[in-house]
């Protein structure tokens, strides 16, 4: 049962080890989705490899549930990929990626202009501005606020006839019963027009995002916890997003006892290794996760306290060296993983920035100026100062122009 191939042992052997790194990086850089995704793969495909316990509809603890995040909305991230070839301004792109995120499954608005502009603190002519825009992208009738608005919306989109727009907004229960007799009476047009209208408006979607890819969601769950426990962060791997998985007892037995010619032997060898490979590479992705999630929850410490405003310059190399990784290890290690804290759920790639955080900064801003002397409001020159004192330096240009995306006026136009 020896095998003859026409590589050395070494050679072989070099062959294996390369097979195996690249099944550890690939496996490393996987979202805890993905990697169930794959592993169900695998062992659909390999007889040695074993699911320790169905990790399917496993319950999920309720605490995970909280600000939950949705994914595979699948036209939701088109209309992220059709905002970026827009030319907006930063403040512009955070208020229609927030109406965005504010679509339910059909596409509508779930939330009014004017709630949008309290909770985002901006104006609502602003809002309104980027809803406009978000209304002029694709399926024509998303952004709308009802299926009339919708209606309304495509049939602009396509030019149609003013007379359907009215229809649209008065005449849509006559419409749908048929009374095309009574709709041209009122329109003043004849009946065969008002029959061609119907078929026009038929030919509409009410609900623009069901129309062509179904909406489909599944829970984020989150690949690392953070639990506060008496003043002190705990970092847990969460299991849920990590299958447990075994080498198949039966196959490993009767792989050693059969007597199987070259081929089938070397087929359940390249099996097996593999199957050990996966296990070996799903426990290294999780010391690995575990390790840099540690090392971020230290590095930002003061973020978990505080909020926004607490969050430190943070790189990938930072962590790399002081936990002795590649830099490129890290990247893979957060790429795609989210994890829970008691400030809500987050990429870990937000808590990595190449200086102090934008977001920080924006928001130590809206801070001074919430709590200046109205009287006497803070100039640009005197905010670039008293950020300085907190440990942000920055130009006076730079302040003046987060303070316009903030939508915040000059000092002069802010006196009372």
């Amino acid at each position: 049962m020896h095998m003859k191939t026409g590589l050395s042992q070494g050679q072989q052997l070099q062959l294996n080890m390369t097979m195996a790194i690249q099944q550890s990086i690939k496996i490393l850089q996987l979202s805890g989705h993905e990697l169930m995704e794959y592993v169900q793969e695998e062992i659909k495909e390999n007889p040695f490899l074993e699911g320790i316990q169905s990790f399917q509809g496993k319950g999920i603890d309720p605490s995970l549930l909280e600000n939950i995040v949705y994914k595979e909305r699948d036209f939701i991230e088109d209309l992220f990929h059709q905002v970026s070839f827009l030319t907006l301004s930063p403040l512009e792109k955070k208020v229609i990626h927030y109406l965005i995120g504010n679509l339910n499954e059909r596409g509508f608005l779930t939330l009014s202009p004017s709630e949008a502009a309290e909770q985002l603190e901006v104006s609502e002519e602003l809002v309104e501005n980027m809803l406009h825009q978000l209304q002029q992208l694709d399926p024509p009738g998303v952004g709308a606020l009802s299926v009339t608005h919708s209606l309304l919306l495509q049939a602009r989109r396509k030019g149609l006839d003013p007379h359907i727009e009215t229809i649209i907004e008065c005449y849509l229960e006559p419409l749908a019963d048929q009374d095309y007799e009574w709709i041209g009476k009122k329109l003043n047009v004849p009946l065969g027009t008002v029959r061609k209208f119907a078929n026009e408006i038929s030919s509409l979607h009410p609900y623009p995002c069901t129309q062509s890819a179904p909406f489909q969601e599944h829970y984020i769950i989150p690949d690392v916890v953070i639990r506060e426990v008496e003043g002190e962060f705990v970092v847990v791997v969460n299991e849920e997003g990590n299958p447990q998985l075994k080498i198949n007892e039966y196959y490993q037995g009767i792989m050693g006892k059969g007597k199987w010619d070259e081929g089938t032997y070397r087929y359940m060898q390249e099996r097996f290794k593999s199957a050990w490979w996966i296990i070996k590479s799903i426990e290294q992705r999780k010391m690995t996760l575990e390790r840099v999630a540690k090392a971020v929850v230290e590095e930002q410490k003061e973020f978990f306290h505080q909020g926004l405003a607490g969050l430190q310059p943070l790189t990938l190399k930072d962590i790399g060296d002081q936990l002795g990784l590649h830099e490129s290890t890290i990247s893979r290690a957060v790429k795609g993983k989210y994890m829970q804290t008691p400030k809500g759920l987050y990429e870990l790639k937000y808590f990595f920035n190449r200086g102090f955080s934008t977001l920080a900064i924006k928001k130590r801003i809206k801070d001074i100026i919430e709590h200046e002397d109205k009287k006497k409001p803070f100039s640009d020159q005197k905010l670039t100062q008293l950020l300085l004192v907190v440990g942000f330096e920055l130009s006076r240009r730079t302040v003046a122009k987060y303070r316009e995306e903030l939508g915040i006026p000059s000092s002069g136009k802010r006196k009372e």
